[in-house]
């Protein structure tokens, strides 16, 4: 069906009634190796695979529940049931050909780090509210860990319709208009009615529907939902401190008694169930062991000083830190150029990044062009405006740096020109600004494009003090003005 761009939630429902949505490969790949053993599989060691991924659970039951089947049979909620009814070898044939997320993705496409993250943080909230539900007693965990892990899928039905993204991609007014359309609340009232022509029961839907009346068993879900995405971006930030506290009124409790079950929950996923290719939200946490840590490894946490030194080997420097003790061990007369010179060096051979730019201003000082480009001679064409309200311009403004990634891609998508999306990309990369009263001196932009290499945490730590170091050389008013 060609796609039309209209603001109807009648006709996205009956284009998505039927779409057939990718699951992560990992969940077919278990599910796979269980088969020759099917017979002896425990329905819940099955059910336990299947309720990691969000889109298998979804289309599992949406499967079950539109088979035929007898006219008093009851929805099928539970995936436990589900194996139950058809028996583990049928379950895995049944379910062995759904399309793979990783097929219809590939690394470069930034949609897919996008539909992992969605993943992570459907998991994460279904694990809160099944821990929400624990602490209610009036409720049934299992329908609000369900309801949790497929209240953010809405959002697969907007990245999984290729023709929808294809137009934003090409930045068709109209795409980019219907998604922000969508985004606001019409793609949750057209998952609740999906969830009904797909014969899920009532009482689920009614905690996934936003335009609903709200009880204390969907405050569980929502919430739950909100904490989840919060964490994602930072334990630290006062949306979380605001979502515990009307999460504790919820729950009759204290709010700083939900936080060793917020970390037990978020290193369990770290530990037992990561998701591939997506950096786990544990890494945000700050270092406190968990309830269930073992004694052992709590003491080295708390008192790290019961460990002898003698017996302690030191940790030998890394490629980076060497690369970054040779910049500080720069004489501080060093010319600025030469400065640079060795930062690329170290940028391509202690960190590793396959794509370095090295932009600086032209003498009109309207634009950044490339002086110097590794690993890929296209960069060298494009040229990045400093007038308006684009990213680039607005990093030129002072030195800093900046590391876009699949949190903040989409939303600092529509900041960059379209020859700095094709050219640049909007999933992850690093770049730093280095000015000198008020004044763009040069920007360096890096990333690992080629290989599709992850860019982490600990790299854009790394990349920050070494652009600081950078930084302490840049020359002074006088002297950048002759440059």
């Amino acid at each position: 069906m060609a796609i039309e761009f209209v603001q109807d939630q009648a006709y996205w429902s009956r284009r998505w009634q039927h779409v057939v949505l990718p699951v992560m490969n990992i969940t077919q790949h278990e599910l796979q190796a269980l088969l020759p053993q099917a017979d002896h599989a425990r329905p819940k060691q099955l059910a336990d695979i299947v309720l990691r991924d969000p889109v298998f659970t979804l289309q599992s039951l949406r499967v079950l529940n539109t088979m035929p089947r007898g006219s008093y049979s009851s929805p099928v909620v539970d995936v436990n049931n589900a194996v139950l009814l058809l028996g583990p070898q049928r379950f895995i044939e049944q379910f062995s050909n759904f399309p793979l997320l990783e097929d219809k993705f590939p690394v470069t496409n930034p949609l897919r780090e996008a539909s992992l993250l969605l993943t992570r943080n459907s998991r994460l909230a279904a694990w809160f509210a099944w821990e929400w539900g624990k602490l209610r007693l009036d409720v049934k965990t299992e329908e609000l860990y369900l309801a949790a892990l497929l209240y953010p899928l809405r959002e697969w039905l907007i990245n999984t319709d290729a023709e929808l993204q294809h137009a934003v991609r090409t930045n068709n007014p109209r795409a980019i208009e219907l998604v922000n359309w969508l985004h606001t609340r019409h793609a949750a009232e057209i998952f609740a009615t999906l969830l009904a022509k797909w014969k899920f029961p009532e009482h689920i839907i009614d905690l996934i529907a936003e335009n609903r009346q709200q009880t204390p068993r969907s405050q569980c879900v929502f919430l739950a939902v909100r904490l989840a995405q919060a964490l994602a971006r930072g334990w630290y930030r006062p949306e979380v401190t605001e979502i515990l506290t009307m999460t504790a009124e919820v729950l009759k409790c204290d709010p700083e008694s939900l936080w060793p079950i917020i970390r037990g929950v978020i290193l369990k996923e770290a530990r037992k169930h990561p998701v591939p290719e997506v950096i786990p939200v544990a890494r945000l946490l700050p270092l406190i062991p968990s309830e269930d840590e073992p004694e052992r490894e709590k003491t080295v946490a708390i008192a790290p000083a019961v460990v002898k030194k003698e017996t302690a080997e030191p940790k030998p420097p890394s490629k980076i830190d060497e690369g970054v003790k040779a910049l500080c061990s720069l004489d501080k007369d060093t010319p600025f150029t030469a400065v640079i010179s060795q930062a690329i060096k170290i940028l391509q051979q202690a960190f590793g990044f396959e794509r370095i730019a090295l932009f600086m201003p032209k003498p009109t000082r309207d634009c950044l062009i490339a002086k110097f480009v590794a690993g890929d001679d296209q960069l060298k064409a494009l040229s990045i405006p400093l007038t308006g309200e684009l990213l680039f311009a607005r990093l030129a403004k002072k030195t800093q740096t900046l590391w876009l990634h699949g949190d903040n891609g989409p939303r600092l998508k529509s900041l960059l020109s379209r020859d700095e999306q094709h050219l640049l990309g909007h999933s992850h990369w690093f770049a730093a600004s280095f000015c000198v009263q008020g004044q763009i001196v040069a920007m360096i932009f890096v990333d690992c494009r080629p290989s599709g290499k992850f860019l982490d945490s600990s790299l854009y730590q790394s990349f920050q003090q070494l652009s600081q170091e950078i930084g302490r050389r840049l020359p002074s008013g006088a002297s950048a003005a002759k440059r």
